[in-house]
C-alpha cells in the first residue's frame, strides 16, 4: 500500500525502495515463481520508468517474463503482456532489434491466445510494426501495418479512429519513399498530418492499400 502511495505521488526514490522490499517480500512468502511476485516487478519496473530511469527496468521486466513463463505457460495472455512491456523498454531505449525479436514472439502468443484477429494482436502487431519502421525496415513495416488495418477494419469499421491512424502510418511509409531525406519520424505528428500525408503520398500507397481504405480517408479529410 505505501510503495502505491509513493507511486502516486511520483516519490520516486521511496516508490523503488518500497517496491523493491515489496519484491523481496513477495518472493520469500511465496516463491521465485509466484505471479504476485511477478505483479510486483513489473510495479518495480513502471516506477523505474516514470522516473526516467528506463535501463533500470529492464531487469524487473525480464524476470516478471520468466516468471510467467514458468507459471502460466508460452500461450497464456500474462505471457504475452510480459513480453509486449519488456519490449515496449527496450523500444523507448531505441533498441530495435530487442524489441522486434520480444514484439515478435508476443505477436505469436496473443494469436496462440486470443486468435489472429483478436483487437489485441493487432496491438502487438502494431508495436511490431512501429519498431520495424524505426529502425528503417520499411517494407517489412508496411506488411504489418496493412495486417493490422485489416484486423482494426473487421472490429471497428471503417471509420474507426484506429483505422485512421494506420492510415497515417501507412502514409508515412509512403513520403518516406518518396522523399528518402525527409525526416517525418515524429509520431506525434502523425495526426496532425495524416490526411496531408494521404494526399501527397497517395500516388505512392494507390497500389498497396485497398481502395476503400483511401476513400475512407478522404471522408476524414472532408470532415476536416
Amino acid at each position: 500500500a505505501l510503495a502505491g502511495v509513493a507511486s502516486d505521488r511520483k516519490d520516486w526514490g521511496n516508490a523503488k525502495r518500497l517496491w523493491g522490499e515489496a519484491t523481496e517480500l513477495f518472493r520469500t512468502a511465496f516463491g521465485d515463481d509466484s505471479p504476485i511476485l511477478a505483479e510486483a516487478l513489473g510495479e518495480l519496473a513502471r516506477v523505474h520508468q516514470e522516473s526516467g530511469d528506463l535501463r533500470a527496468a529492464i531487469l524487473p521486466l525480464q524476470r516478471a517474463r520468466d516468471i510467467w513463463r514458468t507459471a502460466a505457460g508460452i500461450n497464456h495472455p500474462s505471457y504475452a503482456m510480459a513480453l509486449n512491456n519488456l519490449a515496449d523498454a527496450h523500444y523507448r531505449l531505441r533498441e530495435w532489434h530487442e524489441a522486434e525479436t520480444l514484439y515478435g514472439e508476443a505477436a505469436g502468443v496473443t494469436r496462440r491466445a486470443y486468435g489472429a484477429e483478436h483487437p489485441i494482436t493487432a496491438d502487438v502487431l502494431n508495436n511490431l510494426a512501429n519498431t520495424l519502421r524505426a529502425r528503417g525496415a520499411f517494407d517489412e513495416a508496411e506488411r504489418t501495418y496493412r495486417d493490422v488495418l485489416e484486423i482494426q477494419r473487421r472490429h471497428g469499421g471503417d471509420e474507426d479512429e484506429r483505422v485512421q491512424r494506420v492510415l497515417a502510418d501507412l502514409a508515412e511509409l509512403a513520403e518516406h519513399e518518396a522523399h528518402p531525406g525527409s525526416d517525418n519520424d515524429d509520431p506525434a505528428r502523425l495526426d496532425a498530418l495524416a490526411i496531408e500525408y494521404l494526399e501527397r503520398a497517395e500516388w505512392v500507397i494507390a497500389e498497396r492499400l485497398p481502395r476503400r481504405a483511401l476513400d475512407v480517408s478522404a471522408r476524414f479529410g472532408d470532415q476536416s
